[in-house]
């Protein structure tokens, strides 16, 4: 699976030129569904060539605006990848594909910018979170949002505590030593080589795999910045990870039992039930912190106000409403917005581009029911 970085939306934000395809699908890896993958993706292909040609291109030229795709589906290894969607981003020749822990709903969008709201999961601070499965013969780290689960390679970690003694080479060995005298009575004198007899050694070998893991962790979360982690695993166990953790948002609750019985589904339902209410409570306080904002006159909510804030760099908590779309144009260079009613040619979503803004420029977006915002159409304290 893919890291997508706030510094790879911010680059696909920034892209404006010419016309930008973006495409997204769900990925089947079970049997007989996953050889529908190609088709889906011919199949989105040709919904973009369609809309090129709308568009003005020639069917020759909008097949050729769409040669690295197709040379992508020529080429691509569907079962290399554990993710739930593909999301691929094409401009002029240049062609970026990731592979997402989200399952996409198929999609095929030429306009000129990217189509990134389905990415909004991802980013949004009400649903994404990672949950860490230990145990002594299987780590796993998977990336959660309210819906999906899906797992994050930790490349390097060893995997087990058989692993951790094959890359150090320790080994229980048993000497024998003949004749030797154990207190008052003669024994044949078994001793252990290593680090120590039996659980001792176990505990440093224990406290090795941990320190790796947690290792492996911190470079998987390195862009992290408020996501929970929530451990899942037999007590004993987890406690002795919670010595060695550096990554910063640790979750005091987990998910107990082995976690070797479970699918990564079965984790991630129980996950969710620990970490909802930290959402919840998080964005209580967000909420609260609107009315104090407010008072200090540092809140907006019209959106040709709201939108330069945010490319300027001054939103620090946005607002947003589900399943909404807002149709306009927004120019950067005067920060002038037009809305309208219903999409002309050139128009773009501006709450999509509203909300990877504010992600670009480090801010939090909490993405919710209508009813629910602090303001209408948005929200947004501003920093400053």
């Amino acid at each position: 699976m893919d890291r997508l970085t706030s510094g790879d939306l911010e680059m696909l934000l920034n892209t404006r030129d010419g016309w930008c395809v973006s495409l997204y699908m769900p990925i089947s890896r079970k049997g007989a569904e996953a050889s529908g993958n190609q088709t889906r993706f011919k199949n989105l292909l040709r919904l973009a060539q369609g809309r090129l040609h709308e568009r003005g291109l020639r069917e020759d030229k909008a097949r050729a605006y769409l040669r690295p795709a197709w040379e992508f589906l020529a080429e691509h290894d569907w079962r290399e990848h554990s993710a739930e969607g593909l999301a691929v981003f094409l401009r002029e020749g240049e062609l970026r594909d990731y592979h997402l822990p989200l399952a996409f709903g198929e999609t095929a969008k030429v306009e000129h910018r990217f189509h990134l709201r389905p990415l909004w999961p991802l980013f949004t601070l009400d649903g994404r979170f990672y949950i860490l499965a230990l145990s002594q013969k299987q780590v796993r780290l998977l990336l959660g949002t309210r819906q999906s689960v899906a797992e994050i390679p930790l490349d390097g970690v060893p995997q087990s505590l058989a692993e951790i003694q094959q890359l150090y080479g320790v080994q229980e060995q048993v000497q024998t030593h003949s004749g030797a005298r154990l207190g008052k009575r003669q024994e044949s004198g078994i001793f252990h080589g290593g680090h120590g007899v039996g659980s001792d050694l176990k505990e440093d070998q224990l406290r090795e795999l941990f320190h790796l893991v947690d290792q492996g962790v911190r470079e998987a979360l390195r862009d992290e910045q408020v996501a929970p982690l929530v451990l899942a695993g037999v007590e004993s166990v987890l406690a002795h990870y919670r010595h060695t953790n550096t990554y910063g948002h640790l979750v005091e609750d987990s998910v107990p039992g082995n976690p070797e019985t479970l699918s990564n589904e079965a984790v991630h339902s129980r996950a969710w039930e620990v970490v909802e209410p930290i959402f919840r409570a998080s964005q209580r306080g967000a909420l609260a912190q609107w009315d104090l904002a407010a008072s200090r006159q540092q809140t907006c909510h019209h959106l040709d106000e709201v939108l330069p804030a945010a490319a300027g760099g001054r939103v620090a908590s946005l607002f947003v409403p589900l399943n909404s779309e807002v149709w306009g144009t927004y120019d950067a260079d005067t920060a002038q917005v037009e809305l309208h009613e219903d999409p002309l040619p050139g128009d773009a979503d501006l709450l999509d581009l509203l909300v990877v803004q504010t992600i670009a420029h480090r801010g939090g977006v909490w993405a919710m029911p209508a009813g629910e915002l602090p303001a209408s159409p948005v929200g947004a304290i501003l920093r400053y």
